[in-house]
């Protein structure tokens, strides 16, 4: 472990941001989880309809639940603090913080996708239809070429947080073009579907209350994302 050993004594001593990590994601998941609940259950119950919206934002749910859970383990292996004072352990939380991201890119995508399917379903305007399908492409298909290389980035996948091992890596310079796109992506697709879904709502023949919440739905699973995605760039 000649990496750590290397590390000069931080200023700070040991101090861990863990703790705050894992109680801002835990209260931001529970809260995203009871509004998906709720929209969910207002669908089959007061609607009785579901479709194909409903579905990915459940499934992005239980990936963020994965991810939530992951990350709580990445906080019990010594996340958030100096890897000066880790040693050993730190090759666990590096572990956690890896494989915390597959949820992570499932959600966020699954997030976005079923905002674009719900503009699809409730607007009339073909042009706005037209154009979400390359959106949701791009989308798709940027960050699951992320989730690929992640997963393939090493060989054995244990090469992606254990450097003591005997492991074949892809070019680092491939894995960090790839992060460039993924968050240009992001930043794009985070603005886009800010915007247009709430320009949608504001048109639909419904009260100005409705439109309100939708919108703050909308806001809040948007929200979920970008803390993620900071997160992650931290």
């Amino acid at each position: 472990m000649s990496q750590y050993a290397a590390l000069e004594v931080p200023s700070n001593g040991d101090h861990s941001k863990g703790p705050a990590l894992e109680a801002v994601n835990l209260a931001s998941f529970c809260l995203a989880a009871v509004v998906v609940t709720a929209r969910v259950l207002y669908r089959m119950v007061k609607t009785k309809q579901t479709s194909w919206d409903d579905y990915t934002i459940i499934i992005s749910t239980v990936a963020a639940a994965l991810n939530t859970a992951f990350i709580v383990k990445y906080v019990e292996s010594g996340g958030g603090r100096h890897a000066y004072y880790l040693g050993m352990s730190a090759l666990d939380a590096k572990k956690w913080s890896t494989v915390a991201q597959i949820p992570f890119i499932l959600s966020t995508t699954l997030t976005k996708v079923s905002i674009a399917l719900m503009i699809l379903r409730i607007s009339n305007s073909r042009k706005l239809k037209w154009s979400m399908a390359p959106l949701i492409a791009i989308v798709v298909c940027v960050n699951f070429t992320g989730l690929i290389m992640l997963v393939a980035g090493c060989t054995p996948f244990e090469g992606q947080w254990n450097y003591m091992i005997q492991r074949k890596c892809w070019p680092r310079e491939a894995m960090m073009s790839q992060n460039w796109l993924q968050g240009a992506v992001s930043i794009a697709s985070d603005f886009i579907y800010t915007s247009l879904p709430i320009f949608v709502v504001w048109g639909l023949n419904i009260t100005r209350r409705q439109k309100v919440a939708i919108s703050g739905l909308i806001a809040l699973g948007l929200l979920w994302i970008s803390h993620l995605r900071r997160k992650y760039q931290r």
